[in-house]
């Protein structure tokens, strides 16, 4: 469920977030909402036709609504929290899997003994219920909430990697019909699914000779001017470089509130603390809003000098 979910994630995943075309609302689309269009549009005969689905019953509606969140499942809200919460199945997907890739161990937990100790019961206060732990699990899930913290800060937020990242977005800008994807329209989302990493990569390696070939190609690292989350040291850099041409920025938002969301610690009914208030290591943790301005290798002299410059006339 939780890949059917993703399914509509855009080049290199939230990367070209900001492709997504606006509605008539003015409100842009989501990955969410391409999932849904994908599913009704282009799964839907593939879904209908399996096995299980069949056996229970269980309508394209049914399954769209627990991605968007809609009726008839907000009864039963919990099996939404299987694919969105801090329990959810694709952040324990995304953390050991991007350890792995990446190289670290910033993202890895026991992902076993949460699985093992994950259970649902009534909320004290509402008797609504809702997805926990148990309390034998209670610090393999603060491990998990703490991968999740390094994982932004290590990896996520890393300087270097939001460099590449604000480079490609340059790329798939070039090659992007008025600069956006497809709508998750009907008529549309079948041209949407053709825009894929390799697509990207095919028009880098096609290019001419040029540093932002070579940067992919060669692996040439970005340099980074900047990486603060003090806005008024970046807005100051940004003040001295207005006249320049070749450096380009990222804005990485706070995340804090994803650290927020608390998990139930399961007793006959659900405790009222959960593992927030357990825990008051959790409660300091934060990803703050993180600034970053970056230049091609080429360029870099011209812009150290200025800042350089600037920094003498201090």
């Amino acid at each position: 469920m939780t890949r059917v979910q993703t399914c509509a994630l855009p080049i290199f995943s939230h990367t070209s977030d900001e492709f997504f075309p606006s509605k008539d609302n003015g409100k842009l689309w989501t990955h969410e909402e391409y999932s849904t269009s994908i599913i009704r549009n282009l799964l839907g005969e593939t879904i209908l036709s399996d096995k299980a689905i069949i056996e229970q019953s269980i309508t394209l509606s049914e399954i769209t609504e627990l991605i968007t969140g809609g009726s008839p499942f907000n009864r039963n809200l919990f099996w939404k929290q299987l694919i969105s919460s801090p329990l959810d199945s694709d952040r324990m997907d995304y953390l050991l899997r991007d350890s792995y890739f990446t190289g670290t161990r910033y993202g890895i937990f026991d992902i076993e003994r949460v699985i093992e100790s994950i259970n649902i019961g009534e909320q004290a206060e509402d008797g609504h219920i809702t997805i926990c732990i148990e309390e034998g699990g209670k610090d393999c899930a603060i491990a998990m909430i703490i991968a999740r913290y390094f994982a932004f800060k290590q990896i996520y937020y890393h300087k270097l990697r939001r460099g590449f990242d604000t480079f490609l977005r340059e790329v798939i800008k070039l090659i992007l019909a008025g600069g956006k994807y497809p709508s998750a329209e009907p008529e549309s989302i079948s041209d949407f699914i053709h825009w894929d990493d390799w697509k990207i990569i095919s028009y880098i390696y096609n290019l001419p000779d040029c540093p932002i070939k070579r940067m992919f190609m060669n692996r040439n690292k970005p340099h980074v001017l900047c990486s603060t989350n003090d806005k008024s040291q970046y807005d100051k850099y940004i003040s001295l470089f207005s006249t320049q041409n070749g450096y380009y920025t990222d804005i990485a938002p706070d995340k804090t509130e994803l650290l927020k969301k608390d998990i139930f610690i399961r007793g006959k009914k659900v405790n009222e603390l959960g593992i927030l208030s357990a825990t008051p290591l959790i409660g300091d943790l934060n990803i703050s809003e993180t600034y970053y301005i970056y230049c091609m290798e080429e360029d870099k002299v011209k812009f150290n000098e200025i800042m350089a410059e600037a920094t003498l006339n201090d």
